[in-house]
C-alpha cells in the first residue's frame, strides 16, 4: 500500500485521469481518478509504490473567469467523449462491451475512424470534437493503469526500480501534453513549471510532472503534480520556480 509513499497538497485535485484524490484509510493512502466517460471517480484496489518517493502538488490561483473557462471546456470535452462513446457503442457493440474505458489503444486505433472529428454540440449551441475528447479518455484509462504498475513493480523490484519509475514519469509527461492537445486545457505556469521539473530530470531526483486541477466549490485552483525522491533538492528549486510563475502570472 501506501504507507511509505510520501503525498503531499493532495486532495481533490482534478487532473484528468491520474491521483484525482488522495483518501487516507487505515490500510494506507488511497489513489483516485476519475472515468471520463462515466465521471465517476474510480479507486484502485491493491496499490504498492516503492519507499522513499514523494508525490507533490503546486498550486496556482485561477480567476473567476479562467475557472470558469476551464469548466466549460472540460464539461464539453466530456460530452463529446460521451457522444464518441454512444457512436462505438452502436457501430461497435462487441468490443465496446467492457466499455470505452477498458477498450485499450490498439483497439481504438482500429476503430477510432468511425468517431467523427468534429459535431455540433447541442448544449453549447457550437462545435465539439468527439474523436479527440474520446482519444483522451481512452489513452487516459489506459496511462492511469499503466502508472499503477510501473510504480507496483518499482516497489517490488527495489534494487532495479529505476527504469519503472522513468516510465511512471514519462506517462505524467503524456498525460500533460494530452490534457492540451486533446482537451485544450492548459495554463502556461504549468507548462513552465512541467518543463523545469523536465530540465532537473532524473539525474535530480524528479521522474516526472503533469498539470492538475481543481474547479469544484471555492478551491479554484491548477497546478502540477511531480513525482520525485523524498530526498533531494529538487523540491526546494521547484518550490522557488513556482513561487516566481504566482507571483509574475
Amino acid at each position: 500500500m501506501w504507507r511509505n509513499f510520501e503525498v503531499m497538497g493532495g486532495l481533490s485535485h482534478e487532473s484528468g485521469g491520474f491521483w484525482v484524490s488522495v483518501e487516507s484509510g487505515a490500510d494506507g493512502d488511497e489513489i483516485w481518478w476519475k472515468n471520463e466517460f462515466s465521471g465517476e471517480f474510480l479507486s484502485s484496489e491493491a496499490l504498492f509504490a516503492p519507499d522513499g518517493l514523494r508525490l507533490r502538488f503546486w498550486p496556482f490561483s485561477l480567476g473567476e473567469e479562467a475557472a470558469k473557462s476551464w469548466r466549460e471546456t472540460a464539461q464539453k470535452s466530456a460530452r463529446a467523449a460521451r457522444f464518441g462513446e454512444a457512436i462505438l457503442e452502436k457501430l461497435a457493440p462487441d468490443a465496446m462491451r467492457d466499455g470505452a474505458a477498458n477498450l485499450g489503444d490498439s483497439a481504438w486505433r482500429a476503430l477510432r475512424n468511425l468517431v467523427p472529428e468534429t459535431a455540433r454540440d447541442d448544449q453549447s449551441g457550437t462545435n465539439f470534437s468527439p474523436r479527440l475528447a474520446t482519444e483522451y479518455a481512452i489513452y487516459e484509462a489506459t496511462r492511469a493503469r499503466k502508472w499503477l504498475d510501473f510504480l507496483e513493480l518499482a516497489a517490488k523490484n527495489p534494487d532495479a526500480r529505476e527504469p519503472f519509475l522513468r516510465g511512471a514519469g514519462e506517462l505524467m509527461i503524456q498525460s500533460h501534453f494530452s490534457l492540451d492537445h486533446r482537451r485544450q486545457l492548459r495554463d502556461a505556469r504549468c507548462d513552465a513549471l512541467v518543463e523545469w521539473a523536465r530540465k532537473i530530470g532524473v539525474t535530480g531526483g524528479v521522474y516526472g510532472a503533469k498539470i492538475g486541477v481543481n474547479v469544484r466549490g471555492e478551491c479554484e485552483t491548477v497546478g502540477v503534480w511531480v513525482l520525485g525522491e523524498a530526498r533531494g533538492e529538487w523540491e526546494t528549486e521547484i518550490e522557488k520556480v513556482a513561487q516566481q510563475l504566482a507571483e509574475t502570472a
